[in-house]
């Protein structure tokens, strides 16, 4: 009898070895880059066709290999970064498992051509699909160039879940500028299908970190403090120049790129009372330890670390922020932030903070809050965890300003139906107490059954300037408006996508945008969609986008921060839709519908009430949200002991 379990071969362990190393192009990039750095590079030219899966090079300016090191470099775990088990504590490179060279030339067909000082000649060594072609002498410069063509050839199945070629160089082009705000002392560019994308000169850690923010580095401030062991040293935003979203935000460890939750809630902290209301801070800090307090083996791509002690880490950055921004450590933490009006970039303080409990809006809004929870309650979607609203503040669901695009405010005396609206407000709190059973109405039978009662509806009311309490045969429909006018908006966007000439008005003023590679490398992407929506945008020098024209229901847009802010939402939206179309459609929609506390007139209700009822997916925003809750006639009567 013949057992079931047999070893595999070698061509198959490659293949799986090398599908938990390479992800993706950008995994390549980033295996190879890191290993130039590794090398001493001072310079690092990256090329990259069709996103990287037709085509990555990278050559270095490195100190290169000898025809010893070449021979082996490609074989599973040989490398020159450890020795011992004791050197995985105190790891100093970026690369270091000895599978990366093995891995890529097991799904490709790839180059290595290196020579180090030593030599008059350099090495070539040939590799496909993990089978060693050819081996010997080349003629080139100091250094190291790796040529990886066709990625994932022998391997279809992988191949076939890469994403679009933009998505994909978009990946590569983020990996890089983190890379790069490591490196401040090393050059990188890269080209994409023959145009530099990304050119950054050598120079100091403050330079680099300018950069990278799009910033001069008067409008930044330095940061440079070391508390038990733990230096950090970078370039934080003043509460002034803070962005709705978190892309621009660099937290580097020891040389390498990483993710750290710890350290961003201490830098988050260090800004207490100082940061704007649904903003967030620019920053590129630079944080180095003792390197056996810290574990970078927690993941594969070495993004994610561990400390040892996260409070050390966490004290010492938010110290570093606090004491450079001013902040003394008693700063009254507050849903409201301080004001930021009389706060000069040019100074090391904070003048005219003052506590919450002076601002009478403040005051107003507590006395308010008892009956807001009521209704939130009833909807059954604020205040839990799993509340987009709530967890991502960077989306733009700010209720500050008037953002209400195509949605005119009203400027007369309340209309009889807006008086009887207000005396009918909705008296929740008489239940608060009762557990209200009131469930969300999703796409199947009964769903749409409700949907149908509502068309017939007339009567409707808005309660606490956030939900649409809609009367229906059987019940009440609670609606919330600012994701039902991010349905409507989302499905009018998908369709002015589908056509061919969209309205644009012209600015007599255009808007200047500062962007960095990343951003850049997005709108290109989606260069086509913009102007099918009716922006007028072109590029104006390598970090510069000149904004000229927009569509009509953005009319009210005035600075170049705006448009920098959809593009910022874009990006995040980018990272869980595929198609840039959607992702588009649903960042536009975002920016433009009503905002939770709006108070509507009569009119705009209807109006709004019945595009959502025709919609074609009237039940959930494009982030998943739902829209509508019902009530059941049954669940007022229960509550009601009948």
């Amino acid at each position: 009898m013949t057992g079931r379990i047999h070893k595999l071969s070698e061509n198959m362990i490659r293949k799986i070895a090398a599908g938990e190393v390479i992800e993706r192009p950008a995994s390549v990039v980033k295996e190879l880059v890191e290993n130039s750095l590794d090398a001493a590079a001072t310079r690092v030219h990256v090329e990259i066709v069709e996103g990287g899966r037709q085509g990555i090079r990278v050559s270095d300016d490195g100190h290169g290999m000898s025809p010893e090191d070449v021979d082996v470099c490609a074989e599973r775990h040989a490398t020159s970064k450890m020795r011992s088990p004791t050197d995985l504590f105190t790891i100093e490179t970026l690369g270091f498992r000895g599978e990366a060279l093995a891995s890529i030339g097991a799904v490709s067909r790839m180059s290595i051509d290196t020579r180090t000082s030593d030599t008059q000649q350099g090495t070539q060594l040939v590799i496909e699909g993990g089978i060693r072609r050819t081996f010997g002498s080349v003629a080139r410069d100091i250094g190291t160039t790796i040529d990886v063509r066709n990625l994932f050839f022998n391997t279809p199945a992988r191949r076939k879940f890469l994403r679009h070629v933009e998505t994909e160089a978009r990946y590569v082009t983020q990996g890089i500028v983190s890379l790069a705000a490591s490196h401040p002392q090393v050059a990188f560019h890269l080209t994409q299908q023959d145009r530099a994308t990304i050119q950054l000169l050598p120079g100091d850690r403050a330079q680099r970190a300018a950069e990278l923010l799009n910033l001069s580095g008067d409008d930044l401030l330095w940061v440079d403090q070391e508390t038990d062991g733990v230096s950090v040293q970078g370039l934080i935003s003043p509460p002034s120049l803070c962005r709705r979203t978190r892309s621009k935000q660099f937290v580097v460890v020891r040389q390498r790129p990483v993710t750290s939750s710890p350290v961003q809630r201490a830098v988050y902290s260090g800004f207490g009372g100082l940061l704007p209301q649904h903003q967030h801070p620019m920053f590129v800090l630079w944080i180095d330890l003792d390197p056996r307090q810290l574990d970078v083996n927690v993941h594969p791509t070495k993004r994610e670390i561990r400390f040892a002690d996260d409070r050390v880490v966490r004290t010492a950055v938010e110290t570093a922020v606090r004491e450079t921004l001013n902040v003394p450590e008693a700063t009254v933490y507050s849903s409201q932030p301080a004001s930021v009006g009389d706060w000069r970039s040019g100074s090391r303080g904070v003048e005219g903070t003052k506590d919450a409990t002076d601002d009478p809006t403040l005051q107003d809004r507590a006395l308010e809050a008892g009956a807001d929870r009521i209704a939130d309650r009833a909807a059954g979607l604020r205040g839990s965890a799993g509340d987009p609203d709530r967890d991502q503040p960077d989306r733009a669901d700010s209720d500050r300003g008037d953002s209400r695009v195509g949605w005119e405010p009203s400027t007369g005396p309340p209309t009889a139906f807006e008086e009887d609206a207000e005396e009918l407000q909705i008296r929740l709190d008489l239940v608060s107490d009762v557990d209200l059973r009131a469930k969300s109405l999703v796409q199947d039978e009964d769903g749409k059954q409700w949907i149908q009662k509502a068309r017939s509806s007339e009567k409707w009311w808005q309660i606490h300037d956030k939900y649409i309490l809609l009367l229906v045969a059987d019940g009440v429909l609670i609606i919330d408006q600012h994701a039902a006018h991010e349905r409507v908006r989302f499905e009018e966007v998908l369709d002015a996508l589908g056509q061919e000439a969209v309205a644009t008005q012209a600015l007599l003023m255009p808007l200047t945008v500062e962007v960095n590679p990343v951003e850049m490398a997005v709108y290109r992407q989606a260069e086509g969609l913009f102007s099918r929506l009716g922006f007028e945008v072109r590029e104006f020098g390598p970090s510069t986008l000149l904004v000229e024209g927009l569509p009509p229901e953005l009319r009210t847009w005035s600075e170049g921060d705006q448009f920098y802010e959809l593009l910022s939402a874009l990006i995040e939206e980018m990272e869980i839709r595929s198609e840039a179309r959607e992702a588009l459609a649903a960042t536009m929609a975002c920016h433009s519908s009503i905002r939770a506390g709006r108070r509507l007139p009569g009119a705009e209700i209807d109006v709004l009430v019945r595009k959502l009822l025709n919609a074609r997916d009237p039940f959930a925003c494009p982030h998943g949200r739902p829209i509508v809750l019902r009530l059941p006639l049954t669940e007022f009567d229960r509550l009601f002991g009948r």
